[in-house]
């Protein structure tokens, strides 16, 4: 904390206050307040000498700059006068309004994919990659409802059942995956990127056991972003 002596018009950097015969006596202080820069607190004496004269000395320091008052430590009410602050603090300046942060709207959702599967070798010729009527039909309906859209990406993934060698079975998943790109493609599809897998007998969804658990495990499904 720095002290300041005012005199009249003048002001050091000396500890002591000065005073007049029987007038004030001003001390201001460089104080740190929280939350605030650069403050400064006036303290003014004397009996006979109206405390608006504290808020003179105040003046003398700011210069041109408004004096800001941010604490009253101290107030003294003269008989028949006002209540002013005699000790008090301040800044030099206008009030600083903080810039109200532009508003940013919340990043949209992504919309949750879209799903379709081909199921059973009713959608594809048996053992074969060819597209059958049935799964041509669901293929028209999806690009029908998607015609004026274009999507992030488009993958399909193509599956088996146990039956076969590995080596057929993730063949052959390819081959229709790779189908179901191309027609999806050729028929006005819009996407940035496209993708075909085949995933073989992985990832199955129902026991290979029984006929209907293969049927459903012989599947294309096509995620679309």
């Amino acid at each position: 904390m720095r002290k300041i002596a005012l005199c009249g018009l003048a002001f050091s950097a000396a500890l002591a206050g000065c005073s007049a015969t029987s007038g004030p006596t001003f001390n201001a202080y460089s104080v740190d307040v929280p939350g605030h820069e650069k403050a400064y607190r006036v303290e003014c004496g004397g009996i006979f000498e109206s405390s608006k004269a504290c808020m003179k000395a105040a003046q003398r320091i700011c210069g041109d700059q408004p004096v800001r008052v941010v604490e009253s430590v101290d107030t003294i009410r003269a008989a028949g006068a006002t209540s002013d602050p005699r000790t008090f603090t301040f800044q030099c300046g206008a009030v600083q309004t903080a810039a109200e942060p532009a508003a940013t709207s919340e990043p949209a959702a992504s919309a949750a994919p879209m799903n379709l599967e081909l199921n059973g070798e009713a959608n594809f010729m048996t053992d074969r990659a060819n597209l059958a009527p049935a799964g041509i039909e669901k293929l028209d309906a999806l690009l029908a409802a998607n015609k004026d859209t274009t999507f992030e990406e488009v993958t399909v993934n193509g599956y088996t059942d146990s039956r076969g060698t590995r080596a057929h079975n993730m063949a052959l998943s390819q081959r229709r995956a790779n189908t179901v790109v191309a027609y999806l493609k050729d028929h006005g599809m819009k996407s940035a990127a496209f993708t075909a897998r085949g995933l073989g007998p992985d990832n199955p969804v129902a026991s290979n056991a029984t006929p209907e658990g293969r049927a459903k495990n012989r599947r294309v499904t096509i995620v679309i972003r």
